[in-house]
């Protein structure tokens, strides 16, 4: 990468990125925790919010791997697949697994 990175579009993207997980997270820890007994909504939770921790510190662990190699721009690019992996299967479970609306 022969040019500094701009600021400004570095923090509009992460601000957006934020926003998404911020809108997600409601749905999925709802979605979740309707999916098991009320009994066991402690013990969902804390799995819920343990796997996604464990997973937050994988990605970035991945992807600051990614941005370590001599060619950066060849990193980014494996990242960004690397994210557009992860959400596509993301959908494609939750297409699966959760109900759609109306039934």
């Amino acid at each position: 990468m022969n040019r500094p990175a701009s600021w400004p579009l570095f923090a509009v993207a992460t601000t957006v990125a934020g926003l998404g997980c911020g809108v997600c997270s409601p749905g999925l820890n709802g979605t979740a925790l309707a999916a098991i007994a009320a009994e066991y909504a402690g013990l969902g939770s804390g799995i819920l919010n343990t796997a996604r921790q464990i997973g937050m510190a994988v990605g970035v662990a991945l992807l600051g791997s990614f941005l370590a190699l001599p060619d950066g721009r060849t990193g980014m690019r494996l990242g960004a697949a690397a994210v557009a992996a992860c959400f596509a299967v993301r959908t494609a479970l939750t297409l699966r697994y959760v109900g759609r609306a109306g039934e």
